[in-house]
């Protein structure tokens, strides 16, 4: 997600609508990062709170589940792993607390 704030009026947004959800260009030079052809694609569901994509150079995608306090990957293929569990150490905060990992970064 990108996010700026201005006085200026916005531009009128351009949707275009592939896979799932679609793509709204507010400014051309998003072009320089993301092509014109790109789709969203969902690769996996079912987690409480997804953040941090990370995408490794073996193809895998690596993520936080915040409040489910995980670290998950999901293969090439499309399996879903558990890679760190307890994530954000253990603890008796109640179900749905933030108490896992808060994104990823590599150095």
């Amino acid at each position: 997600m990108l996010a700026g704030c201005s006085t200026a009026p916005a531009p009128a947004p351009v949707a275009e609508s592939h896979g799932v959800g679609s793509i709204v260009r507010l400014d051309a030079a998003f072009d320089s990062l993301v092509p014109q052809s790109a789709q969203i694609e969902k690769v996996a569901g079912g987690f409480q709170f997804a953040e941090g994509p990370l995408w490794r150079p073996d193809g895998h995608l690596w993520f936080s589940d915040v409040t489910g306090n995980v670290v998950r990957s999901v293969t090439p293929a499309g399996q879903v792993e558990v890679l760190i569990q307890n994530a954000g150490g253990q603890t008796t905060a109640p179900p749905g607390s933030f108490i896992g990992p808060n994104a990823n970064g590599r150095r």
